[in-house]
């Protein structure tokens, strides 16, 4: 349908728009997190389940179910505490998060194992200005 070099350059530009994107949010969280000491170390907490869910995981599938259910109640409450804070200092929770363009791929260019509207729109256009 669409020629594979315009279809290329299409998806290397959501993959930078997305980077930008993630680059943008994760700059938006240190600028936060350098203002608020509270922010910061509920931060650097919210950081470190993932590598306690990967630690757990290594002791042995015994009991898993219920060390990672744990480690999520904890993580969920940490995560509560932040955007509390967020919250207390005039910021939304989607203030930290990417910026998405389309909902349905969020970005990706696909949704469902299929091309996405935004990303044939944009294979349209650019194939038109070729």
């Amino acid at each position: 349908m669409f020629k594979r070099e315009i279809l290329e350059k299409v998806e290397k530009d959501f993959h930078a728009r997305r980077k930008y994107e993630e680059q943008a949010a994760a700059q938006r969280v240190r600028e936060l997190e350098e203002k608020n000491e509270a922010l910061r170390l509920l931060g650097l907490q919210k950081r470190s389940f993932g590598p306690m869910v990967l630690a757990e995981s290594l002791k042995g599938k015994e009991g898993l179910e219920a060390r990672v259910a744990k480690i999520r109640a904890e993580h969920a409450a940490v995560s509560a505490a932040y955007e509390k804070v967020l919250n207390d200092m005039g910021y939304s929770k989607d203030y930290i998060l990417p910026r998405i363009f389309c909902k349905d791929c969020n970005d990706t260019g696909y949704f469902q194992g299929k091309m996405c509207h935004c990303l044939k729109k944009k294979a349209i256009k650019e194939g038109y200005r070729a």
